[in-house]
């Protein structure tokens, strides 16, 4: 596939770096400064361009979208925009993004959490967005943030009708405790084995020095256990969702390394290395036993391990975090990857009715892309929000801050990573981990497939056959052969017909 060989060339920008000592406006790698876009007068001088929007916010209350709150005013601003925006709870904004299109009466720039959903590809089929993909090159700030794989994952039927809202590719591996593992005399894990290895020491080697074997050395939840088996399989070679195999499609269910992993964690839980509760516990129960200093390992986000862990501070204030991405195993070092997105802003036509119009709106999120707005979104006004010490930007009132600037960021893209001089030592470390290893994950190859109805019905009607088998064999409740006849039932059901459609798939795709 022809974008994705560009993926090096467009991920050059995908991090910015605020340099300690310099303004702290200024970052690395943006197009601050650039001329403006044909007929795009978002951002540059005159007339303020007016456009209306629509997205989520995720406090208990949405920031004022007026005069009265300055980073707000700051951010029309720096675009010079006049925004209108209508804001709605993230726990009910797929409803009302669904009743506002049926509507007809639509702001001219919408935050699309699921580009995948079906209402979505309907109005996208039936012309209801711009396609912007042709644009793009015109805007030097959007042009530099572009990646070419994130916009094939987002796109439907070959087409870009969004600007993708970029996340790092690769995020996930095993959060653990060092201060355990020093006082064990272990090394960092490396491989599989070292995992077990270090989960077997942690359960038996008592690790809290109380005398008791107390402790698990890996904790789980029932939606986290897909993720420890991904992690465990692709280090053995395996493939994340869907991979080819022999030039055919393949699920990751029907792999030797998927077995392997699932038979590793079921000899765990046999060992008690894994809570053995693990199956009625979901969500942010993943982090109660960690917190408690029950448990010393988990796969989760790597920012789960600065950002979740402020309880078990206040119990064990000698705790220290740490983290491995990749794990090594056939073919090298290798970790799950993610699409690299948290959906895309769209555009209306019955909003935006004239390329000029559509012009503008991209110039607004080209400028946003500038240093001096992603300043703003991370820190807020000076003076105001933060204040500077030595060129570090330091919070004044942080709270102000999450209440007035932080839900900015979803008026805006900006790169997967940006790195500021007031990281965190461990903030550094994982982002640049999530760099680095951008080369290391394993991406499911159906990222933008989009299965025919009928399938999708025929796997609803199968409910959870895999994971139901994949979680009862772990528990010991059946055995492999059952196991493995869940995975041949799937397979006769629908997985033969979905392959075949994934091949026909990737076989266009290749044409593009």
């Amino acid at each position: 596939m022809k974008g994705r060989q560009k993926r090096s060339r467009t991920r050059a920008a995908a991090s910015l770096l605020v340099a300690a000592g310099l303004s702290a406006a200024l970052l690395a790698g943006c197009g601050s400064g650039s001329a403006p876009a044909p007929g795009a007068e978002a951002g540059g001088a005159g007339e303020p361009f007016r456009m209306t929007m629509m997205s989520p916010f995720y406090n208990a209350q949405p920031p004022a979208a007026n005069e009265s709150n300055p980073a707000f005013q700051a951010l029309q601003e720096l675009t010079n925009t006049k925004l209108q925006v209508t804001y709605v709870p993230s726990a009910t904004y797929e409803d009302k993004l669904n009743v506002t299109l049926a509507s007809g009466n639509l702001p001219q720039a919408i935050v699309v959490l699921n580009a995948k959903s079906s209402t979505i590809l309907n109005a996208a089929r039936a012309g209801a967005f711009w396609e912007i993909g042709p644009y793009i090159a015109d805007y030097p700030n959007l042009k530099s943030y572009w990646n070419d794989t994130i916009a094939f994952h987002t796109s439907i039927d070959g087409k870009t009708y969004g600007i993708f809202r970029a996340r790092p590719f690769v995020r996930t591996g095993f959060i653990y405790r060092k201060d355990w593992l020093d006082k064990l005399g272990l090394q960092p894990p490396r491989t599989v084995q070292d995992i077990y290895d270090i989960a077997k020491a942690f359960t038996l080697g008592d690790p809290d020095g109380n005398g008791k074997h107390d402790t698990f050395g890996l904790t789980t939840t029932s939606d986290n256990i897909d993720a420890m088996v991904r992690m465990f399989g692709i280090a053995q070679g395996g493939v994340n969702g869907w991979g080819v195999r022999d030039g055919k499609p393949v699920a990751m269910h029907m792999t030797p390394e998927y077995g392997e992993a699932v038979s590793l964690l079921r000899n765990m839980y046999a060992e008690k290395l894994i809570n053995p509760d693990y199956v009625t516990l979901k969500g942010l129960k993943l982090y109660d036993g960690f917190n408690l200093g029950k448990a010393g390992m988990y796969v989760g986000v790597l920012d789960d391990a600065y950002n979740r862990h402020p309880d078990l501070y206040k119990l064990f204030p000698e705790a220290k975090l740490d983290f491995v991405l990749t794990l090594e195993g056939k073919g090298g070092a290798k970790t799950m990857a993610f699409p690299g997105h948290a959906g895309m802003i769209m555009f209306p036509k019955s909003s935006i009715k004239t390329e000029q119009e559509l012009r503008k709106a991209l110039a607004y999120f080209d400028k946003a892309l500038d240093s001096k707005v992603l300043m703003l979104a991370a820190w807020g006004v000076e003076g105001v929000h933060y204040k500077l010490e030595n060129g570090i930007p330091v919070y004044i009132n942080e709270q102000l801050f999450k209440d007035q600037a932080a839900e900015l960021a979803h008026l805006r893209v900006q790169p997967a990573v940006v790195e500021w001089p007031s990281d965190h030592e461990m903030v550094k470390k994982y982002k640049r981990l999530w760099k680095e290893n951008e080369k290391n994950g394993v991406a499911s190859v159906i990222e933008s497939f989009i299965p025919p109805q009928e399938l999708i019905n025929k796997e609803a009607s199968m409910g959870n056959v895999i994971t139901d088998a994949r979680d009862k064999y772990i528990l010991g409740q059946i055995d492999e052969a059952a196991f493995r006849a869940a995975g041949e039932q799937w397979k006769k059901r629908v997985g033969d017909d979905l392959s075949k459609e994934i091949a026909s798939f990737l076989e266009r795709a290749k044409q593009k």
